[in-house]
């Protein structure tokens, strides 16, 4: 009895700490996301730029206005270096939450799969533990064919 016990809150553990790697990869998703779009708007904002420079719109003097598109020059370029940088690093985050996730839901999979008979869940635990990974697989959009055996899918 005590060892079904424990197989049951390993079950939960797994869960839970699935849930928590989800979370995780929401959260590098979501900033990927305001990255890209700091990306767009930091774009459009040299365009704008440039396009009134252009026009000499204020009648600057010529080293007046070199000095100020050098200086903007130098900003944008940093400003785009550090989102890139941040970009990177959080594609590699995500990348790596979602392989851990995947073989945390693998491990669920197997433990619910193997264990199924022998942990003596009721109807209601069961449902719990499989509503709760389906939230971990609409939230991350778990690809079904990671596995080759049907029992692992989601």
């Amino acid at each position: 009895m005590d060892l079904e016990k424990h197989k049951q809150n390993e079950l939960y553990d797994l869960v839970e700490i699935a849930e928590k790697s989800s979370a995780s990869a929401k959260f590098y998703s979501e900033k990927i996301n305001t990255y890209k779009t700091f990306i767009v708007l930091l774009t459009a904002t040299i365009a704008i730029s440039g396009l009134l420079l252009s026009f000499d719109i204020y009648k600057f003097n010529q080293t007046y206005l070199l000095g100020i598109i050098s200086f903007l020059i130098i900003i944008f370029t940093l400003l785009y270096m550090n989102l890139f940088r941040q970009l990177t690093k959080f594609r590699d985050e995500l990348r790596i939450e979602n392989e851990i996730l995947y073989k945390l839901i693998e491990m669920i999979y197997e433990v619910k799969n193997v264990n199924k008979y022998r942990l003596n869940m009721t109807m209601m635990e069961l449902a719990i533990i499989e509503m709760r990974l389906q939230r971990i697989k609409f939230s991350t959009k778990y690809k079904e064919n990671t596995y080759s055996d049907n029992s692992l899918k989601l």
